[in-house]
């Protein structure tokens, strides 16, 4: 029991905007025992982004033969394109002493949790509505876009109550250490010590 590795999913799940991909950085870089999941996905890639490191960039379908595959324990279709984590990276990772960083929707932290009942689902909020409009407007895209995210950020915070913790993000410092107290508090649970 004591030298147990304590590993589980943890899910960070936001609104467009909220942070949540830099806080994920923060984190890989503040534990050695945290593996990102690399999502699989039909979208093209963003500047910057690097193949097989930020995302698998796979066509629609090949995405649709792996689901027919049962290749995924989740996968949605967000904003006209498929996001998926695959099962066998996923338990790979956990097998090999892991805790599993993922950054998914509701729809996913949901089928997550419904698979891995020990996963820690946290719910990055923006400090406000109109803190979070400044920030898509800042990261680009047009008046209809930025609208419809926002439209869909409403839908998305209403789910909150489904989530083990909420984190605001007003201060990236702030809410990385709230995270990082997160995980720590989650290692120490008696249920995840004693089998």
């Amino acid at each position: 029991m004591l030298d147990k590795k304590v590993v589980f999913p943890v899910v960070l799940t936001a609104p467009s905007g909220c942070g949540k991909t830099t806080l994920a950085r923060y984190l890989l870089d503040s534990f050695s025992d945290i593996k990102y999941s690399i999502s699989v996905t039909t979208r093209k890639p963003r500047n910057k982004e690097v193949p097989d490191k930020d995302y698998y960039f796979i066509s629609e379908t090949v995405f649709k033969d792996w689901i027919k595959d049962d290749k995924f324990c989740e996968y949605a279709k967000v904003y006209d394109n498929y996001y998926g984590t695959l099962k066998e990276t996923l338990n790979a990772s956990l097998s090999s002493g892991y805790k599993v960083l993922m950054d998914l929707d509701i729809q996913g932290a949901k089928s997550i949790k419904s698979i891995y009942p020990n996963s820690v689902n946290i719910f990055i909020l923006p400090p406000s509505i109109e803190e979070l409009k400044t920030r898509l407007f800042n990261r680009g895209g047009g008046e209809k876009d930025i609208d419809k995210r926002l439209q869909l950020a409403e839908v998305e915070i209403s789910h909150i109550g489904e989530f083990d913790y909420a984190v605001v993000n007003n201060n990236i410092h702030e809410a990385i250490a709230k995270i990082v107290s997160i995980i720590r508090a989650e290692e120490c649970k008696i249920t995840r010590l004693v089998v």
